[in-house]
């Protein structure tokens, strides 16, 4: 049995990835202003979701997000596995397989970041949110370069994908820098000012800063996972199916 959507193939699983990821992030923030639970126009994704009901939306979004994400990995890897096949001894495996590791494990990182916040387990939320961030731009860029060179792409398709990589590694620095800086300049002793901070809490420029990028870094992530819907097009996904099991037989 295959499954694919009629004249889409495959490409439906990244555009249902984004619309999960977006509207959560949309709802989680909305909420959150609008229950009064966020200072400023802009604050860390995390902080969104630290509190119910946001929290619950957060990690449940996070959740289908970091499966239909793996889906997508595991059909690219597929892919690519397949349209290398021909190189023999030369074909990248161990390259690829690596990928495919960077890959879930930016999946594994976004369900860590979602079901631990920020209030109640600062630390592994921290290591969610660095492992998924940082796994996913190093999968952007190895994934381009698989496309460059083994897949042999044109120019026209792998250039935005090396763009929007690019762009996700400069935010990411940014991010990273504002974001330490933010927190050594912190001044104020108010209960959740290090992620709720206020202009008078100390480094709220540079967290303001980091905000901004962390949000923009999300969204050309998902960007990039978009640039898969074309690929996909071309592809179905066969289930498994269930058979009689040979040693029922023999028993029989």
């Amino acid at each position: 049995m295959e499954v694919s959507c009629f004249y889409m193939g495959l490409s439906w699983l990244p555009i249902l990835f984004a619309l999960i990821l977006t509207s959560t992030l949309y709802i989680t923030y909305f909420l959150a202003t609008f229950n009064g639970q966020v200072v400023g126009e802009f604050t860390l994704i995390g902080t969104t979701g630290a509190r119910p009901p946001e929290s619950c939306i957060l990690a449940q979004g996070f959740n289908l997000a970091a499966f239909v994400g793996a889906i997508c990995v595991y059909i690219w890897h597929g892919i690519a596995m397949g349209r290398t096949a021909f190189m023999g001894q030369k074909q990248p495996r161990t390259y690829l397989r690596v990928l495919f590791a960077f890959g879930l494990l930016s999946c594994v990182g976004l369900t860590v970041a979602g079901n631990f916040q920020q209030t109640g387990a600062e630390v592994v939320h921290t290591l969610g949110g660095t492992i998924v961030l940082i796994g996913s731009v190093l999968y952007a860029f190895m994934l381009t370069h698989v496309c460059r060179k083994y897949l042999a792409h044109r120019f026209a398709y792998w250039t935005p994908r090396l763009c929007i990589a690019l762009a996700s590694f400069t935010f990411l620095i940014v991010f990273i820098g504002c974001y330490i800086s933010s927190r050594t300049k912190l001044t104020s002793t108010r209960p959740g000012s290090k992620f709720n901070r206020r202009p008078d809490d100390g480094g709220f420029s540079e967290f303001k800063c980091a905000s901004i990028c962390e949000w923009t870094l999300v969204f050309l992530l998902i960007a990039f996972v978009l640039t898969m819907a074309p690929e996909f097009r071309r592809y179905a996904l066969r289930l498994p199916q269930v058979v009689e099991s040979t040693l029922e037989k023999n028993e029989a």
